[in-house]
């Protein structure tokens, strides 16, 4: 017997631990808060300037669903301590490898590169000597120094001779001026075809067509005949014409009045299942529930707000109606500084917010819900309609 009572104590002690830690870890959920906290940092114009995490965390952060991005990384993580169990979403960009904008040269590379600059500013700017200078001998000196020393007669007969060749070039280009007919003049007309020369002869005052093509009075009758054939066969085919074009009306307005029967049967149908949810007691069900979404949104407000923003549209009116307007949302405890900006468009700064969530709130509004008979009944209308679906 002592035996028995002794088995049952061990089971009655496990039995209470269990509950205990049952209790605990129930207590834990329900009023451990969930933690939140977002960072956000923008220096600079363009998204790729902005900087955030954010983190979600339960019991110091035994708990913790982080998510960051910056310039190079965007990932969405789940921790368990300092351990990272879970990586949802992971998004690396390239990294972009800066280019070398100087390069190192020795003493003696510099000096050589100045040196082959100078000459070659040197050989750009000097003028064209010829390198290589021929040797004249003497006889050659001589026969030069000769015809330096002629006399002036050489040098008349020369000046003659070339007066000569000058006024006989003249007298050719006269000639040829002479013989050029001038633009000014427009030349006659040659008359190509019999029928302009024998117009051109004085055949004009007869005031008869000397000659009648057949070929275009039959081109031109044929067009004629072609002409009246196809409107002969546009007046054969009107009355099936009309007859179809009447046709296409008549299933056009057959088909648009089954298309206004199908819209009126269907709004009809709307209306019959709304009408279940729009009495007195689905509306008052409507408003509980309205009622406590309010008080737990109230209960996870942002409870922390730091931070300070530049704030610019590029106007100065509209910057400062913005400005009265964050100012008015924000809560009484908030300590965001605004520092607006009338000359420039520009939205830079630092934001902290945090708060917390209790699952109790959650969980007693939950329980209100469910003791309310409208509410219990308006979830059995919803559950009747996705039946009857």
């Amino acid at each position: 017997m002592h035996i028995v009572l002794l088995i049952l104590k061990v089971i009655g002690v496990i039995l209470l631990v269990l509950l205990g830690l049952l209790i605990t870890l129930t207590a834990a959920v329900l009023f451990v808060p969930l933690r939140y906290k977002l960072e956000a940092e923008k220096e600079g114009r363009g998204p790729d300037r902005l900087f955030c995490q954010g983190c979600i965390s339960w019991l110091f952060h035994l708990l913790a669903l982080h998510a960051c991005r910056d310039e190079q990384l965007t990932s969405v993580f789940l921790k368990v301590g300092p351990f990272r169990v879970k990586t949802f979403y992971e998004n690396r960009k390239p990294v972009r490898k800066a280019a070398e904008t100087s390069e190192h040269f020795t003493q003696e590379e510099d000096d050589a590169f100045s040196e082959a600059m100078q000459e070659a500013v040197a050989e750009a700017l000097a003028p064209d000597i010829p390198s290589e200078v021929t040797e004249v001998s003497d006889e050659e000196g001589a026969l030069l120094l000769a015809d330096e020393q002629k006399p002036e007669e050489h040098t008349v007969e020369k000046s003659e001779h070339t007066t000569e060749k000058t006024a006989e070039k003249t007298a050719v280009k006269s000639a040829e001026k002479a013989e050029k007919p001038s633009h000014n003049v427009r030349p006659e007309r040659r008359p190509e075809r019999a029928e302009e020369a024998e117009y051109a002869g004085g055949k004009r005052s007869t005031g008869r067509i000397s000659h009648i093509d057949g070929s275009k009075f039959k081109s031109l009758f044929g067009k004629v005949k072609q002409a009246l054939l196809r409107l002969q066969l546009f007046l054969i085919g009107l009355p099936d014409l009309i007859f179809d074009v009447l046709f296409r009306i008549g299933e056009g307005l057959d088909k648009a009045e089954e298309t206004v029967e199908t819209l009126y049967d269907k709004v009809e149908s709307l209306r019959d299942k709304f009408a279940l949810f729009t009495d007195a007691g689905s509306t008052a069900a409507y408003r509980h529930i309205l009622r406590e979404l309010k008080a737990f949104a109230h209960h996870c407000r942002v409870r922390r707000l730091d931070g300070s923003v530049r704030l610019g549209t590029g106007s100065a009116d509209t910057t400062g109606e913005a400005v009265g307007v964050i100012y008015t949302i924000l809560p009484a405890a908030s300590r965001l500084v605004l520092e607006p900006d009338f000359y420039e468009k520009v939205l830079e700064g630092k934001i902290i917010a945090a708060g917390r969530v209790r699952l109790i709130h959650s969980a007693v509004a939950a329980v209100k819900l469910l003791l309310d008979k409208n509410v219990r009944r308006l979830l059995g209308k919803l559950r009747a309609a996705r039946g009857g679906k």
